[in-house]
C-alpha cells in the first residue's frame, strides 16, 4: 500500500528538481562550459553540484518541524554568493580580453567534483526554495514520514537536478566546436551572464530587512 505513495514521493521530488534546474543559472551555465572541453569532467562537477544539493534538502526534510533558518544565515549565503559571481564574472570578463581565453577558475586543475560541490555550497537560492517545497509537499502528504520516504524523496531531487545537468552537458557537447571557435564571445557571454545574476543577488542584499 505504502509503495505508490514512495514513487509519489520521488517523482514529485524528481519534477519539482528538474523544473527548477532548467533555467540558466551559474551551475548550469558553467556544467555547459565545462562539458565543451570534457564531457567527464562536466559530469564530475554535476555530482558534486547534486551531492550538495542533497544534503541541504535532506537536512531540511529531516528538520522541517523545527528548521529555523535566521536572516542572518540568509545574508550571509547571500554576500558568499555575491561574492563567488563577481569572482566568475571578472574571471570571465578576464578571459574574454585575455590571449589564451582561458578562465581561471572554471579552466583551473581544480578538482571538478569539489568545484561543482563548492559552488553548489554558495547557492543560497536553494535554501529557501527547497524549504517552501518541502512545506507544500508536506502539506499535501506528498512526503511519506519514514526515513525511507525521506530518502526516496531526496533521491528523487538528485535525480531531476542529474537529468536538467545532463541536458546542459550534452548541450555543451553539441556546442563545443562553436565553443572553442568563439571562445572569448562564449567567455563575454558567460561574464555578463554571472554579472546579472551577481547584481540581482546584490539588489536582495540592498533590500535585506525592508518592508
Amino acid at each position: 500500500m505504502m509503495i505508490p505513495a514512495y514513487i509519489q514521493s520521488f517523482f514529485a521530488g524528481l519534477l519539482i528538481s528538474l523544473s527548477g534546474s532548467l533555467p540558466l543559472g551559474v551551475l548550469n551555465i558553467s556544467a555547459m562550459h565545462i562539458a565543451a572541453v570534457s564531457r567527464q569532467d562536466a559530469i564530475r562537477f554535476s555530482i558534486g553540484v547534486i551531492l550538495v544539493e542533497m544534503g541541504y534538502v535532506a537536512i531540511i526534510v529531516i528538520l522541517a518541524q523545527s528548521l529555523y533558518v535566521t536572516d542572518t544565515l540568509l545574508l550571509l549565503f547571500h554576500i558568499i554568493a555575491a561574492i563567488v559571481l563577481l569572482a566568475l564574472a571578472a574571471g570571465s570578463f578576464r578571459a574574454s580580453a585575455s590571449v589564451t581565453g582561458r578562465n581561471i577558475i572554471l579552466d583551473s586543475h581544480m578538482n571538478r567534483l569539489l568545484l561543482g560541490a563548492s559552488m553548489s555550497l554558495t547557492n543560497p537560492l536553494q535554501i529557501p526554495f527547497w524549504m517552501g517545497w518541502i512545506a507544500w509537499l508536506t502539506t499535501r502528504a506528498l512526503i511519506v514520514p519514514t526515513p525511507t520516504g525521506s530518502a526516496v524523496l531526496v533521491a528523487g531531487i538528485g535525480t531531476g537536478t542529474f537529468v536538467a545537468m545532463l541536458l546542459f552537458i550534452f548541450a555543451g557537447v553539441k556546442l563545443s566546436s562553436f565553443m572553442q571557435r568563439s571562445h572569448k564571445k562564449v567567455q563575454l557571454f558567460m561574464g555578463v551572464a554571472f554579472s546579472i545574476m551577481a547584481l540581482l543577488t546584490i539588489i536582495k542584499l540592498i533590500n535585506h530587512g525592508k518592508p
